[in-house]
C-alpha cells in the first residue's frame, strides 16, 4: 500500500517543508497548536496538566464565532479533565484506554459530521494516535522496506531506554521479544500508513457529503519519533529535528498548490486557519499567518523555537542553523545527558539538510544566543491547571510519568 492519500493532499494543498513543534511533548504541543502560545506562556511542560480556562484557543473563538466545533481525542492526557482542551468544543469524544486506530478515529468524527447542525459551519479536531509506541503491527507491505532508521541490535536501544520505557508494560515485552529494532521500525512504518488510510477515508467522507470542496485540511503533529538517530529511540526525547520535525500540509479548496521551504511552527496554525475563514486573530498569539506568507505579503518568520519536557531545554532554529540550550540537569535518557549550561550548535547543510555541529564562537551561535534568551525573557504566564480525576493508570501505561 502506498502512501498516496496524504501525498495527494501535499502535491494539491500548501506543502510546509520545514515545520517545527513548540514541544517534543504530547500536552504542550497541542495547547501552542490550539492557543497559538509556546509553552513558556501557557505554563504547561508536561502530560499531566491543562491549559487556563481564561486563555483563548482556536475552538472558543470559532464557536464565539458561530461554527459547531467537536473534537475526537486519542490519548487520555488530552482529556478535557487533563488538558483542558475541551474548551469552546460543543461535542467531545473522549479518550479511552484503548488506542483507537486512525480509521476507528475517523468513523467517530464522520458519524459527528452527519448529525451536526447543517446550518452551522464546523470545526473539527481528529486526534490520530497511531505512529506513537506502542507501535501496532498490521498491513504489512512494500513500505516496510523504506525504513526511517537503519536496524540495530536491540541491546543498544535497551541500554538508552530512560525510566519511563523500562517501565512500561509493552516496551518490557518488545525489548525481550526482539532481538533487533527492526521491527519497531517496520511496525512505526505500519502505523503512519494507517494514518494514510483513515485520510483517504476521512477525504471520501467529506466527498460523500458534498463537503470536500468547502473543506479546509490542515494535516500536522504534535512531535516527531526518536528512531535512532543520535542513540534515541522510540521515544520523543530532545529538541533535535528527530523529536520536533512535522509534517505540515494545508489544503485549502480552490487554491493553488505551493511548496514551501519558509520556517514554519506549531503556533502559526490557529492564526492561519483564523485568516482563512475570514475571521480576526486574537491578541497575543505568538504565531504568523502563513496564508499571508503563501500570498508573499508577508516574509516567513526568521526563527522557530521550542521548548522540552520540564523546561529542561529551549532551542531556536533560522533557515541555517540550530542552538539548543540545557537549561537544568537530567539523566533521564541514558544515551542523552542534559546539563545545565550547555549548548548545542549546528548548521545545517544545504545540500543534504542534515545537521553539523559548529563552534560556538561562529557569529550565527553569538547571533542565535542572544535571540533565545529574547525568547526566554519575553512570556506570558499562565498557570497550568492541575488534572482533575487523573487517570494516573492510562498515564503510567502510556509511559508518561513513572
Amino acid at each position: 500500500v502506498a502512501m498516496g492519500n496524504l501525498k495527494t493532499l501535499a502535491q494539491e494543498g500548501w506543502h510546509f517543508e520545514r515545520a517545527y513543534s513548540n514541544s517534543m511533548l504530547t500536552t504542550p504541543s497541542h495547547i501552542s497548536l490550539m492557543t497559538s502560545l509556546y509553552p513558556r506562556d501557557h505554563g504547561v511542560y508536561h502530560n499531566v496538566g491543562g491549559v487556563d480556562d481564561k486563555a483563548a484557543t482556536l475552538a472558543k473563538k470559532l464557536t464565539d464565532a458561530g461554527y459547531f466545533s467537536a473534537a475526537v481525542i486519542g490519548f487520555p492526557h488530552l482529556n478535557p479533565n487533563v488538558s483542558n482542551l475541551g474548551l469552546g468544543f460543543s461535542e467531545i469524544v473522549p479518550a479511552t484506554r484503548q488506542n483507537r486506530t486512525a480509521s476507528e478515529t475517523v468513523d467517530l468524527g464522520v458519524d459527528i459530521l452527519k448529525k451536526r447542525p447543517a446550518e452551522k459551519p464546523f470545526f473539527m479536531w481528529l486526534h490520530m494516535v497511531d505512529p506513537h509506541a506502542p507501535y501496532e503491527h498490521y498491513q504489512p507491505g512494500a513500505h516496510r522496506d523504506r525504513l526511517l532508521s537503519p536496524s540495530v541490535p536491540m541491546a543498544k536501544a535497551i541500554k538508552a531506554a530512560p525510566g519511563f520505557q523500562k517501565n512500561n508494560p509493552w516496551f518490557k515485552k518488545t525489548f525481550k521479544k526482539h532481538k533487533t529494532t527492526q521491527p519497531l521500525l517496520e511496525h512505526y512504518n505500519d502505523e503512519v500508513l494507517e494514518v494514510d488510510v483513515g485520510l483517504g477515508k476521512l477525504i471520501e467522507s467529506l466527498k460523500a457529503q458534498n463537503l470536500w470542496e468547502s473543506t479546509i485540511i490542515v494535516f500536522t503533529s504534535d512531535h516527531g519519533e526518536n528512531l535512532g538517530d543520535r542513540e534515541l529511540y522510540f521515544h520523543h526525547g530532545g529538541l533535535y529535528d528527530a523529536a520536533i520535525g512535522i509534517p505540515f500540509v494545508i489544503r485549502v479548496p480552490g487554491s493553488a498548490p505551493v511548496k514551501s521551504s519558509a520556517l514554519t511552527q506549531t503556533v502559526d496554525i490557529a492564526p492561519t486557519i483564523m485568516s482563512l475563514v475570514g475571521l480576526d486573530s486574537w491578541p497575543d498569539t505568538r504565531g504568523q499567518n502563513l496564508a499571508a506568507v503563501v500570498a508573499g505579503t508577508q516574509s516567513p518568520a526568521p526563527y522557530v523555537f521550542a521548548d522540552h519536557l520540564f523546561a529542561q531545554q529551549a532551542a531556536v532554529r533560522s533557515a541555517t542553523h540550530t542552538l539548543i540550550y540545557h537549561r537544568k540537569t537530567t539523566r533521564q535518557f541514558p544515551s542523552y545527558p542534559i546539563r545545565k549550561g550547555k549548548y548545542e550548535f549546528y548548521e545545517r547543510n544545504s545540500q543534504t539538510g542534515l545537521s553539523q555541529a559548529r563552534p560556538l564562537t561562529d557569529a550565527a551561535a553569538i547571533e542565535l544566543q542572544e535571540i533565545l534568551n529574547q525568547y526566554l525573557a519575553n512570556k506570558q504566564v499562565w498557570q497550568a491547571k492541575k488534572a482533575v480525576e487523573q487517570d494516573m493508570e492510562s498515564l503510567k501505561a502510556l509511559g508518561y510519568i513513572e
